[in-house]
């Protein structure tokens, strides 16, 4: 497995530029480094070592001949985009070092690189030189005097350096390209389409509110400019103090709807969520915007409202309200419903929608409850900020149908991948059938447990907790499991069949 280390300043860079990795290669184990460690690391083995400038100010104090790592990604707001020693690359800034890593070959076209050697580095207004350098005048014999054609020669460059120099305007597109080797093995063609269709929108959105701006925002040498919407430093506050404890992996995010209603997909999100929390997944569920919230009364059956609990969207738009005052935690699953007045007091507009789910990407695995039928235009706005969707079915042959040309519609439009989720599944039920005529994957099949669902109405335990309910459960809930954490992440692997039986037992 290749060795990848993160020289990072902040938990926030460490989290991005490891995301970056992740898309680019599973394949990797990635490192943080400290800076006691950062010597040793520097001049040791290693895939990768991305480098922030507060564990580097100055690049050219590197030792290049006792560099015996494959690359290194380093990034300066005073220097401008380089390759030196084809080995080190130099970034203006850890934005476009994220967008490197990210897309890989890809970005290459993107990004204007000088080549040099020597162990030369420019700064910005520097250039790259074209020949050795000029001896020093105490460097020269005493019986040989520079002529006056070499002393005009080396004024006219002292002044053409000069003129470099003070040049503030210089930029790095005025560079020529050069083809950088990509680091990390070829994508399959999906996968790099995918990347590809995100970029650089989805960059731009994970770089729009993180701390880091006002460090580039403050910073005279920086030419990067970040957009800012009026709830960016908001969200950001709400996440430091009520998603601080998440162990940020790697985020798949999953929407689940279906067009039709009354269907049982907040009972499947509940479902599916407290079983990813026994597995002890960092996991998150969302309520969708809609005027019917569901998430806070069926909580409310389980466990008792935290004090003083106010929702995400209300702390976006009070100042006032305290951010830790959002965290609602039941079973490892940390909670997101609507609050009741939500939907009526305010107006939510597309940033209410991204910040409301960006700030949960911080959690391995992400559930949102979208509201049935036809999608409101808030609902489309949601399927931007989804990796997956699962559309929720049942034997209603017919009515699934009538779907199809919408289905296939939104698919198109958003680029979603989707599974389709059978549920109420009988003895003469066709799930196959159905699919195939919508053209979807199917996932799996879930059996009937109508009579289990209206008991639990009732009932202190959720429905995965009723132990003949489980056993219905465990098998489609593995496959839902490997879909999105893969095959070595199995129900049997994770969780011993000793723990199984306490569950039964418990129940």
């Amino acid at each position: 497995m290749n060795e990848i280390y993160l020289a990072a300043s902040n938990k926030t860079e460490i989290n991005l530029l490891g995301k970056a990795i992740y898309n680019r290669s599973k394949d990797v184990k990635i490192i943080e480094v400290s800076k006691e460690d950062f010597q040793k690391v520097l001049y040791g083995e290693y895939q990768l070592l991305v480098i922030s400038p507060k564990y580097l100010t100055d690049p050219s104090s590197m030792d290049f001949d006792k560099l015996v790592g494959k690359q290194i990604c380093y990034w300066h707001s005073d220097y401008i985009p380089q390759i030196v020693n084809e080995k080190l690359y130099i970034f203006p800034d850890v934005k476009s070092a994220y967008q490197w890593i990210y897309q890989g070959e890809a970005y290459n076209d993107s990004i204007a690189f000088t080549h040099t050697t020597n162990n030369e580095i420019l700064k910005k207004g520097e250039k790259k030189s074209s020949a050795p350098a000029p001896r020093k005048k105490d460097a020269v014999p005493n019986d040989e005097e520079p002529s006056k054609k070499d002393q005009k020669v080396e004024g006219e460059k002292s002044k053409s350096e000069q003129e470099l120099a003070s040049s503030v305007e210089e930029d790095a597109n005025e560079f020529k390209p050069v083809s950088v080797k990509d680091p990390y093995p070829a994508l399959e063609n999906g996968i790099k389409e995918r990347i590809e269709s995100e970029l650089p929108d989805t960059v731009d959105e994970e770089f729009d509110d993180i701390d880091m701006i006002e460090e580039h925002h403050s910073s005279p040498h920086s030419d990067v400019h970040y957009e800012h919407d009026p709830f960016s430093e908001r969200a950001v506050k709400i996440r430091k103090e009520a998603f601080s404890h998440a162990n940020w992996d790697r985020n798949k995010t999953i929407g689940i709807w279906s067009p039709l209603h009354r269907i049982g997909v907040t009972t499947l999100i509940f479902t599916i969520a407290l079983h990813f929390g026994k597995l002890k997944v960092p996991t998150a569920a969302v309520e969708g915007l809609t005027n019917n919230q569901l998430f806070k009364t069926l909580l409310s059956q389980y466990c008792n409202v935290p004090e003083g609990w106010t929702s995400f969207l209300s702390a976006l738009q009070d100042e006032k309200a305290e951010p830790h005052k959002v965290e609602w935690t039941y079973n490892n699953v940390h909670w997101l419903p609507i609050g009741d007045k939500d939907i009526d007091k305010h107006e939510w507009s597309k940033e209410h929608i991204k910040h409301y789910l960006r700030s949960v990407k911080y959690y391995d695995v992400v559930f949102v409850d979208l509201p049935t039928g036809k999608m409101a235009q808030h609902t489309l706005d949601t399927l931007e900020h989804l990796d997956e969707l699962f559309i929720l079915i049942d034997g209603s042959y017919q009515q699934v149908l009538a779907w199809k040309n919408y289905i296939q519609s939104v698919i198109k439009d958003y680029n979603i991948p989707v599974n389709l989720i059978f549920i109420k599944e009988y003895s003469f039920s066709k799930p196959k059938k159905i699919a195939e005529k919508l053209e979807l994957p199917l996932l799996t099949v879930i059996p009937d447990l109508s009579e289990a669902i209206y008991r639990n109405y009732h009932e202190k335990k959720p429905l995965i907790d009723q132990s003949d309910s489980y056993r219905l459960l465990e098998k489609p809930l593995t496959t839902i499991t490997e879909h999105i954490l893969g095959e070595e992440y199995t129900f049997n692997q994770k969780v011993p069949i000793l723990k199984r039986l306490k569950w039964f037992l418990n129940s």
